[in-house]
């Protein structure tokens, strides 16, 4: 009996403090010196497919988003590649991959697994900016995984400089929080409010958002409240 008053307890003021960190915009756990330090000390030996909830999941979702959206022989960027779970993936596409990451052990296993594609570029990032990639240099942008652990002041700020250096035209794939942390995951605060009217500050339009596909909508990224987020540089 104690034990479930304490968990109600709990869960309430956990709600309590999600739901100050997603009115206020608050980073909570989610600030860039606690993602640098969680993903440096990462042990990648699953290569970050410990995340996909199966070959057909993956197969699926490439197929209703980069196969969709992407043209081959373009220039794309990764925000967060990880161990290159996708990387390949683009690098079979792209005229050029550029990769960039929050840490250098990251970095290292990517260069690593894409050692055979000489046309990828490698950048360790702050954790929001991308001022070393040139004005209108890229055709497209790729991020999974990574925006759902980003704080909403970081979120915008690499939203601002994707307006930069995406090319008119150009398209980016991003997945984020609907919900902010409601359902656990380590999400940060960030809404699909909050999302979309970042996007239209700064010159986006959505094309699609979509949480599930496949036959019969059967894959998702529901189980903590995700978006998949599909917008043009207009």
């Amino acid at each position: 009996m104690l034990e479930k008053l304490f968990g109600s307890v709990t869960s309430y003021f956990q709600n309590k403090r999600i739901a100050l960190e997603i009115r206020k915009q608050l980073p909570g756990f989610n600030t860039r010196s606690y993602n640098y330090r969680e993903w440096s000390n990462y042990n990648w030996t699953e290569k970050g497919e410990e995340w996909t909830d199966s070959a057909e999941w993956k197969k699926t979702l490439i197929e209703n988003t980069v196969s969709k959206y992407f043209q081959p022989r373009k220039d794309i960027l990764e925000i967060g590649p990880g161990a290159g779970r996708w990387s390949v993936i683009l690098a079979t596409i792209a005229n050029s991959l550029t990769l960039v990451d929050l840490t250098s052990e990251s970095l290292h296993v990517c260069r690593q697994r894409l050692a055979s594609f000489s046309h990828c570029k490698f950048y360790q990032t702050d954790g929001r900016n991308l001022s070393f990639i040139a004005a209108d240099s890229i055709d497209y942008v790729w991020s999974f995984d990574v925006f759902v652990h980003i704080a909403p002041a970081d979120t915008e700020t690499y939203i601002h400089s994707l307006s930069s250096i995406l090319r008119k035209g150009g398209i980016a794939i991003i997945h984020h929080p609907a919900y902010g942390g409601y359902k656990g995951g380590f999400r940060s605060s960030t809404t699909n409010h909050f999302f979309q009217t970042i996007l239209t500050k700064y010159g986006f339009r959505i094309l699609e958002q979509l949480d599930s596909w496949g036959d019969k909508n059967i894959h998702t990224v529901k189980a903590h409240n995700d978006l998949i987020t599909v917008f043009e540089k207009v």
